[in-house]
């Protein structure tokens, strides 16, 4: 897992740091942060103690290069806030790094992060069944895609479906884990998608 700052700011090096940390916390956007030095700035310090537990900031240090990459960041310092956890794409800050102006983005993320709750399609992880999304005390629907390869067709649709469904008592998912297709008899194909109701009335 990151390392957890004292000032609450996770250090992300990697693409799994950063899906791990994503799915700690569905109650708050995640914002990341790519900085060109070694340790975390002093404005970033203080915009994590002003949103605590509105916002959970991330940092991304000096180096750490396939993850900028992979974030399409090509100049820091940098600015996302991730709204796709698949591809880990989002808005991207574009004005002056002072600290009125981010604190702006950050709260405009946080609204459009409460907003668009449940309209986003995301990884059913093992974290999230325990926090209690598609398990049998779940009331809502479970659409649910076998993640494979070659997906992302798939991915898109049910990326369009989740928007529409944001009103609905239906979540949207894509999963990995091999578990979850054998507890529907093995019978679930890379590609199939499953829509149940985890409580039963």
């Amino acid at each position: 897992f990151p390392k957890v700052m004292s000032d609450s700011v996770k250090a992300l090096r990697t693409e799994k740091d950063v899906k791990q940390w994503l799915v700690l916390d569905d109650k708050v956007p995640h914002v990341v942060f790519f900085t060109d030095k070694k340790t975390t700035p002093p404005l970033l310090k203080t915009l994590s103690i002003e949103f605590t537990e509105r916002a959970a900031l991330g940092v991304v240090l000096e180096g750490s290069d396939a993850l900028a990459k992979k974030m399409g960041v090509r100049r820091r310092p940098a600015v996302i806030h991730i709204q796709d956890e698949d591809s880990l794409t989002g808005d991207s800050f574009d004005k002056d790094f002072k600290k009125e102006h981010v604190s702006r983005f950050l709260s405009r993320s946080v609204g459009k992060h409460r907003s668009e709750a449940g309209a986003t399609l995301r990884e059913l992880s093992s974290a999230r069944y325990q926090a209690g999304d598609c398990k049998e005390t779940d009331s809502n629907f479970c659409l649910i895609l076998i993640s494979g390869p070659r997906d992302d067709a798939a991915k898109a649709s049910l990326r369009s479906v989740a928007q529409r469904l944001k009103r609905d008592p239906v979540k949207v998912f894509f999963v990995r884990d091999k578990g979850f297709v054998r507890a529907f008899g093995g019978k679930a194909a890379p590609g199939s998608v499953l829509l149940y109701r985890p409580k039963r009335k």
